[in-house]
């Protein structure tokens, strides 16, 4: 069975990535030494001493695979963390700067396609490349993302990353989505350009307020009628420093946890979602994103929010 780690590409609380491969840890070899952790420290296990140095991790498996390596200061991550694309392990492509075990400056994951032409994890050449900034371990700056073939020059092994087709660009201050974010939904075969949005959002503290839709030529178009038109194809940002966690389903103040289409725990602004919804999915079946969650608006979901606010 493949160790399937890309969950974590999923929603809810932020992840370790060192921590992610340690539950794993019978399936790799940690050199030059074995680690643990405890009360947020990684200890050696041959003296018991916070760590310091550089860890490299290798497949059991795969003899000569490296995994994943990360240089450690006093038990906390300092440096430089890589961990490795690998297909048939289902291994995403992680890297960037560790200060004092939290992520700083770009960082970038590296996914296969997998909607693109139904190929799976180690057949698809086309990957999508996610570049977000970080800043004292919070998302603060640009989010790119886009696709490119790596599987050709060698880019997989020198981890130079050729930008093809970017699919968004957006923007992050202190944690939270801000300004306006561009989606391309189309290909640059139909558009004849690198880059043509045909979604703009527009956020105000991690909170949709607009939106607006096009057709390639700048035709505009409903984006109620849009999305529902292009439901399976339109891109939905899966934020890869998340892995899925459960909530309970309580009212908390002007705050409550609905669930997503996908069964997931969302906590929300029950007074601002409600408004949204009555202005821009008044009517009809339509698809609902916020903050990269994904909702299906009918009769139904209408009348759940109604009674999360005492409407009956």
């Amino acid at each position: 069975m493949s160790l399937i780690l890309f969950i974590g590409f999923a929603w809810g609380q932020r992840i370790d990535e060192l921590e992610n491969l340690y539950k794993h840890k019978n399936r790799f070899l940690f050199q030059r030494e074995n680690i643990y952790k405890s009360r947020g420290i990684w200890y050696s296990e041959n003296n018991n001493d916070p760590f310091t140095g550089r860890l490299e991790i290798y497949s059991k498996k795969l003899k000569e695979f490296k995994v994943a390596e990360c240089t450690f200061v006093d038990g906390v991550k300092n440096g430089f963390f890589i961990q490795y694309y690998h297909g048939s392990e289902m291994l995403p492509g992680i890297m960037g700067l560790y200060i004092n075990d939290k992520k700083e400056g770009a960082w970038t994951w590296i996914e296969p396609d997998i909607n693109y032409e139904n190929q799976a994890w180690e057949d698809s050449d086309l990957k999508i490349i996610t570049s977000i900034d970080y800043r004292d371990g919070i998302k603060h700056g640009s989010i790119i993302v886009h696709k490119a073939n790596l599987g050709r020059f060698g880019y997989m092994q020198n981890y130079l990353y050729p930008r093809q087709d970017m699919v968004l660009q957006g923007q992050y201050s202190n944690g939270e989505k801000t300004g306006e974010w561009y989606y391309s939904d189309y290909t640059k075969d139909i558009t004849m350009m690198p880059f043509y949005w045909s979604r703009k959002h527009i956020y105000k503290k991690d909170y949709l307020i607009d939106s607006e839709c096009r057709a390639p030529w700048g035709k505009k178009i409903d984006c109620e009628a849009y999305e529902q038109n292009n439901l399976g194809e339109i891109f939905i940002l899966s934020p890869p420093d998340k892995s899925r966690i459960k909530t309970i389903d309580v009212q908390m103040g002007d705050r409550v946890v609905i669930k997503d289409n996908d069964g997931i725990d969302v906590e929300i602004d029950i007074k601002e979602f409600v408004h949204h919804i009555n202005k821009y999915h008044h009517s009809v079946v339509s698809i609902h994103t916020e903050r990269g969650y994904y909702f299906t608006v009918n009769d139904n979901f209408r009348k759940m929010l109604n009674k999360k606010i005492g409407i009956k």
